[in-house]
């Protein structure tokens, strides 16, 4: 088994099956992207690699824990330690500066005190941010809003990275900008990347394509 698994997988809301997914295995460390339409599933498998979601029927395999078997509790722990997620839509505690934003989730992850301020100014040092650490997200730029929430994503080293449209809000120069660290942070990471996108320029970034 791979170091993420999907097999025989049904979400239902209520008597309804929302999505059917295709069995999917990955190796650590592979990087794959899922496109299809709206509707088709992407953000649900996301969400079911998250442990944000159960599914009805099948089993979701991460790192040896079937992750349906888990409770809601041990869910939590299994995403604070091993999962970083960039949302669509940043999700950035607006009141906080730049490195707040990341301590938040290092502490999350039970990261705190002098190991997690150096370890956010070392990220978003890597990212090309550490002029900003004292401005709030209303003062950035969209790509360095969406940097911000990478680098809070990936601070606690997680062996899972998973990105939701990260280049829907940018144009194509920051949008390979974007794509190219995320790429290149998965791999410094050794993580597992996946990555949904309705986007084809995207697709081609991307050595392994999964169709839903």
């Amino acid at each position: 088994m791979g170091e993420v698994c999907l097999k025989g997988v049904v979400v239902r809301y209520g008597e309804e099956v929302a999505v059917t997914l295709p069995d999917l295995e990955l190796a650590a460390g592979e990087q794959v992207v899922l496109l299809g339409p709206s509707g088709s599933g992407k953000t649900t498998l996301l969400h079911l690699l998250a442990g944000l979601l159960v599914p009805s029927e099948g089993e979701v395999w991460v790192a040896g824990m079937n992750l349906a078997a888990l409770n809601e509790s041990q869910r939590d722990a299994y995403r604070r330690g091993k999962v970083g997620y960039l949302f669509q839509d940043f999700y950035l505690a607006e009141g906080y500066t730049v490195l707040e934003n990341v301590l938040l989730g290092l502490g999350l992850a039970g990261i705190r005190g002098r190991v997690a301020e150096n370890r956010a100014k070392e990220v978003l040092k890597t990212l090309g941010l550490e002029h900003r650490l004292g401005h709030t997200p209303k003062r950035l730029s969209t790509g360095e809003r969406q940097r911000v929430a990478l680098a809070r994503a990936v601070a606690h080293r997680p062996s899972l990275l998973l990105a939701d449209e990260p280049t829907a809000h940018l144009d194509r120069s920051r949008a390979k900008v974007a794509l190219e660290l995320l790429i290149h942070t998965a791999i410094g990471l050794k993580a597992t990347l996946v990555l949904a996108t309705h986007d084809p320029w995207v697709v081609g970034h991307f050595p392994r394509q999964v169709e839903l």
